[in-house]
């Protein structure tokens, strides 16, 4: 849910982040939306925009040039690899590009950005004082 950043200071502070509705309980955490595309596989825009979108898709399970869907190692997890971090500045990220695909939640590539993402957000309202 969205909620004012007043009211989200309210639930992650006072109520240990949890949301009660009649019966239930919510565990409550901010989310932040990082732009990737299904079809290059690199972060900041979406297929729509991709500036390779005339050109062969990327697997983002195994960085084939294929379509995902099509992928015969969507199931196979020792032959995943991550595009992000072959294609990232940062040595680290290329050395460890096997050890996962695209599409997980873990890549460092898409946790640096959720990150940067996080600390650019303003959380407080211009209104509250």
């Amino acid at each position: 849910i969205k909620v004012s950043p007043s009211i989200r200071l309210v639930i992650l502070s006072n109520q240990d982040g949890n949301l009660y509705l009649g019966n239930s309980r919510y565990h409550i955490k901010d989310r932040y939306h990082v732009k990737h595309c299904y079809h290059c596989q690199m972060i900041g825009h979406v297929s729509s925009e991709c500036p390779n979108k005339n050109s062969t898709p990327t697997c983002l399970y195994c960085m084939g040039k294929h379509r995902s869907s099509a992928c015969q190692f969507k199931n196979t997890a020792s032959k995943h690899c991550c595009a992000r971090c072959l294609a990232s500045a940062q040595s680290n990220d290329a050395e460890g590009y096997k050890t996962h695909n695209a599409s997980d939640n873990n890549c460092p590539v898409m946790v640096r950005e959720a990150l940067r993402l996080k600390e650019n957000t303003e959380l407080l309202s211009k209104n509250v004082m």
